[in-house]
């Protein structure tokens, strides 16, 4: 478990939106559709079937991927992309944790109006 991922720096807020995660294994593309469950300023929590997992499963944390995902209210998809922090396995399904690793000041204020 990464330390990290326990010091929150914002609060979450539950959400409930498709992902599609995009990771890289040299010369490898493994793609991943699941759901939003939390998001806040720093960070995302994602559940994707068990079922479809198999790879994420097998990987360790402080992975890279990127995310694609839309906010409600907003007409645009957004693009970050993140460290994996904490992989588990929760009813069926299984459960990311992932902090955002890129600055993403044109989002910033989107973000910010949803979560507040």
């Amino acid at each position: 478990m990464n330390l990290a991922c326990e010091r929150r720096q914002y609060p979450r807020k539950e959400m409930s939106a498709p992902v599609v995660l995009h990771k890289s294994d040299s010369n490898k593309h493994f793609y991943y559709s699941g759901m939003i469950k939390d998001i806040s300023m720093s960070g995302i929590g994602i559940e994707i079937p068990k079922e479809k997992s198999w790879r994420v499963e097998e990987e360790t944390s402080d992975d890279e991927m990127e995310i694609l995902f839309e906010m409600p209210g907003i007409t645009y998809p957004f693009s970050m992309k993140c460290k994996i922090c904490r992989v588990q396995r929760h009813n069926g399904t299984v459960r990311i944790g992932a902090f955002f690793t890129e600055e993403y000041n044109d989002f910033r204020r989107v973000f910010q109006n949803y979560l507040m």
